[in-house]
């Protein structure tokens, strides 16, 4: 939920199963909250000057939980996803490295 302002989401489901690779995006504000289940990529984009971007997880984030979790390239052609004036915007070194989703070992029941 975007408290104040407006975030792009774009979701990727990365679980085994027909539904691995589909994208799922809209802007979220004050008014929407989105439920994101385990193994379904999250990212998002900052579309207004102030923006306060509250999420909840499931667990606290661990480095050494890293190579349970499922990442994909934000800037994959495959998946179609219309980000808003990419060249401009500010994305993490780990984001930009992120494989493409041809790469990408889907999720198992076990590993989620």
């Amino acid at each position: 939920m975007a408290d104040e302002g407006k975030v792009l989401g774009s979701w990727v489901d990365l679980r085994e199963g027909d539904s691995f690779g589909h994208v799922y995006q809209t802007v979220i504000d004050a008014s929407k909250g989105i439920f994101v289940p385990r193994g379904v990529a999250n990212g998002f984009q900052v579309l207004s000057d102030k923006v306060a971007y509250s999420y909840l997880v499931n667990d606290y984030w661990a480095l050494e939980l890293k190579p349970k979790y499922a990442f994909v390239n934000y800037a994959d052609p495959t998946l179609g996803i219309k980000w808003e004036n990419l060249e401009a915007a500010e994305v993490s070194e780990a984001d930009k490295n992120h494989p493409l989703l041809k790469d990408v070992k889907p999720l198992s029941k076990e590993d989620l």
